[in-house]
Order: C-alpha cells, then sequence, then structure tokens
C-alpha cells in the first residue's frame, strides 16, 4: 500500500472527457498523479479514480488516494472560501454536507463532477466571487425548482439595476446586451 505522502496530486480541470474503456459511463480526466515514482494522468472512470500511464489504467488504492485528495481539497477549497469550505461545496453540488466533511473526505473521496468543479473553480481568478455568485444561484434553485433556469439571472441583474441606476452596467459591457435580456426598464 503507497502511504499518503508518496502520492502527488496536480489537479487540474482539463476538458477531457470521454466514455469510459468498459463502455459504463464517462472517464473524467483531472490532471495527474504521481505515485511512488511513476507519474501519469489522473483520471476517474465512474467514481474510481485512476491512474493513465504506460503501463495502462490502473485504480488507485482507495485509502492513500482519498487521504492525499483529503489535502489537496482543503488546499484548493480552503483558498477559495476558507475554514468553512465545506458547507460551501456542499451547497453547490446540493448533496448533504457531510459528503464533504473532511474525515467523509479521507474516507469515501469525492464524487467525481464535485472534484471536476472545485478544481475547474480554483483555476479562476475570480474564484470568490464568483462562487458567491453560484452558491447564491444554487440556493435559489434549490427552493424555487420550478423556475425556468434564467430566471435568477435575469432577477439578478434587474434588481442590480433597480439599486444602481440605468447606467449600472455601463462598465461591464454594452448596456444593449443587459437590455436585450431585461428589456427596456420602466
Amino acid at each position: 500500500m503507497s502511504p499518503a505522502s508518496e502520492i502527488v496530486l496536480d489537479l487540474r480541470a482539463t476538458h477531457a472527457r470521454e466514455q469510459d474503456p468498459a463502455g459504463d459511463g464517462e472517464t473524467i480526466n483531472l490532471g495527474f498523479v504521481t505515485v511512488g515514482g511513476e507519474k501519469g494522468e489522473l483520471i476517474y472512470v465512474g467514481r474510481d479514480a485512476c491512474m493513465r500511464s504506460d503501463r495502462g489504467i490502473v485504480p488507485l488504492e482507495k485509502e492513500p488516494y482519498n487521504l492525499a485528495l483529503a489535502e489537496r481539497v482543503d488546499e484548493l477549497a480552503g483558498a477559495v472560501w476558507g475554514d468553512d469550505w465545506s458547507r460551501a461545496l456542499a451547497e453547490l453540488a446540493g448533496i448533504n454536507r457531510r459528503t464533504t466533511a473532511r474525515d467523509r473526505i479521507r474516507k469515501f473521496g469525492l464524487p467525481p463532477a464535485l472534484l471536476y468543479g472545485l478544481v475547474k473553480l480554483s483555476e479562476r481568478h475570480d474564484a470568490r466571487e464568483i462562487s458567491a455568485v453560484a452558491r447564491a444561484v444554487a440556493r435559489y434553485w434549490d427552493v424555487h425548482r420550478d423556475m425556468p433556469l434564467d430566471e435568477p439571472l435575469i432577477g439578478l441583474l434587474d434588481l442590480l439595476r433597480d439599486f444602481r441606476g440605468i447606467n449600472a452596467f455601463g462598465y461591464w459591457t454594452k448596456l444593449s446586451d443587459v437590455e436585450d435580456l431585461l428589456g427596456t426598464p420602466d
């Protein structure tokens, strides 16, 4: 068994999503992993973390991988949200907060789509700000599931225009773009 200290994760959100080799679903590429001295691509086949290298696709041992993963998640999520990152991840994913607790990640890992979202978010220059908007929209959708998909965005832009005035979006985008989305103000 490889101790967590022998596993190094270089997580990256790539657009490489493909059918898994068994044809059972999606494979998500999440950067690179080094186990001992061997380096390969970190991929998820279904929910299983694997290394793709010259030896083919090799499943990673869950216990040491999950320990290394918990450390990286703590670093990435902590940089965006501070110590309360577990709540933020759960809100964004629409899952129970217990699933994103440090001890649960050490034991069970994270759903691959959630990990992909965290890595992609952590790569953004505006990670804190965009995640605050995404959390608000996620809470809105959790309460108002029957609303059209664009309702919170249109409502948000309309409300900001009301608070900040007609020229609120002049620095951000052409006003006509906003007007096309919202219509002309009353």
